[in-house]
């Protein structure tokens, strides 16, 4: 960008300031630095200016404002799942943007672009009802259904993106829109697991279940027998009802402070699961996987469903973060045997987990055509591989240990990851053309082009690919 360019966007941006609600930021700024940040820190983003909007009008201002200074577009919530970072674009935020309302006859809630999924379980749980949501409730609802949502409840009551009936969205024109099944049909299925890259969701109708209350916990074992412990986990999963979602993971834990004893330092194997509906028998459902050998944690009871983040504990506090995905086909005595030979010895690994979650169920039950995540439901597994960079494991040697378990099991895979488990913030074009089938992934690209023919929003999903 010239010296030129430079004053004529600080003279643009000084009149979009008078016309939004919302804040502005130039990298010169008091307030700059801190908006600019992901929760991941392995993406450190340079946009030539920040929208924080706080409303849609602030958006489509936003969306126009970029078009007239020839500005690429990301949009950012939480900060979580940042594929790519914004350099010299416009980042919009839309953090602000974050109301919530349940409608407890309809079962179901029009949840704000920014709004995280613990905005939203304290109004589901007042009514007995709960969302498709993951692991960690402090992650925004848009990002994290856009990718498709592989949530606790997945295998009772499918994916995310399955609970989704309308949403408004500012195109690339800085028009807002309502997409459904009747309106606008074309780009509701193609955000339906086809990510961020066709406007900013502002707003997002989504039904809700009848998942007052779970059972959940974890069992953690050492990882002396891991290799059977995994085997032990895959026997299992082929006898559960779709009401159990479970993963199991394998963990090399840091000899840090936040870890509490006894765990910390130790290689260990983490087994979660939540199940729903008639608890009855829930105990007995978890039972075989609290009975494998001397655990240094076995903590599983009844809760309400929005103290469900207690099931995994993901961290809330930002972090740099490598990770990487791929859909399994099976996982079978060969694919764990040869997942831990290319792993070899736990707690010499550079990487801090390896994450695999039983697919299936009512995911498995919806029509390819439904959704963009198409023939991906067909999926049996999903593998997430995490690292942390520090001194004793280095990007170089995570990236590489990634790569080489991915090799080793890659004729058990069906494609990398899904969308939001490919990574942050060096996610390739070729990775994101591979989760898409030929007949998808055409059809993808033409309702990119219909609406965004200049690619405003070529940081996310298939903006990588035009």
């Amino acid at each position: 960008m010239t010296t030129g360019m430079i004053f004529d966007l600080k003279g643009e941006a000084m009149g979009l300031r008078e016309t939004i609600g919302g804040e502005v930021f130039l990298p010169e700024d008091a307030g700059y630095e801190e908006a600019r940040l992901c929760w991941n820190r392995v993406v450190d983003q340079h946009p030539a200016l920040i929208v924080d909007a706080a409303s849609v009008g602030d958006v489509q201002a936003a969306i126009r404002f970029a078009h007239r200074n020839d500005l690429k577009v990301a949009v950012m919530a939480t900060g979580h799942g940042m594929a790519r970072g914004c350099d010299g674009g416009l980042l919009l935020l839309i953090r602000r943007m974050n109301t919530v309302t349940v409608d407890v006859a309809g079962r179901t809630a029009w949840i704000g672009g920014g709004a995280k999924f613990e905005d939203l379980l304290p109004a589901s749980q007042a009514a007995g009802l709960a969302p498709l949501s993951g692991s960690a409730p402090h992650i925004g609802v848009v990002g994290y259904t856009l990718g498709g949502g592989y949530g606790l409840l997945l295998r009772q009551y499918g994916l995310a993106v399955d609970s989704v009936r309308s949403a408004q969205i500012v195109t690339a024109d800085g028009e807002a829109i309502r997409v459904s099944a009747t309106e606008h049909a074309d780009l509701f299925w193609a955000i339906l697991g086809g990510g961020g890259a066709f406007g900013v969701i502002v707003e997002i109708e989504m039904e809700l279940y009848p998942a007052a209350t779970v059972y959940g916990g974890a069992t953690i074992y050492p990882a002396d027998d891991a290799e059977s412990i995994l085997n032990a986990y895959a026997a299992w999963t082929a006898t559960l009802p779709d009401s159990v979602s479970s993963c199991i993971q394998v963990m090399n834990l840091p000899p840090a402070p936040f870890i509490p004893e006894p765990l910390r330092g130790r290689a260990v194997v983490n087994v979660n699961a939540c199940v729903c509906g008639d608890l009855e028998g829930a105990e007995e459902w978890v039972r075989p996987m609290r009975e494998l050998g001397p655990s240094f944690v076995d903590m599983w009871g009844t809760f309400p469903y929005a103290e469900s983040a207690q099931i995994y504990n993901d961290p809330r506090d930002p972090m740099p973060a490598l990770g990487r995905g791929v859909l399994l086909s099976d996982l079978n005595p060969e694919t764990v045997a040869n997942l831990m030979e290319t792993h070899g010895p736990i707690p010499q690994s550079p990487l801090l987990s390896i994450q695999i979650r039983h697919l299936g169920g009512a995911m498995a039950r919806v029509p390819h055509e439904k959704t963009a995540i198409g023939c991906r439901r067909d999926a049996k597994y999903l593998i997430y591989m995490l690292g942390v960079p520090h001194p004793m494991a280095t990007p170089e040697a995570i990236l590489g240990k990634q790569s080489a378990i991915f090799e080793a099991i890659s004729g058990h895979t069906m494609c990398p990851g899904p969308l939001n488990f490919l990574g942050e913030g060096m996610v390739k074009a070729e990775e994101i053309r591979a989760l898409f089938d030929d007949p998808d992934f055409e059809r993808l690209q033409s309702v990119k082009r219909s609406y965004d023919p200049h690619n405003r929003f070529p940081f996310a999903s298939l903006g990588f690919c035009e």
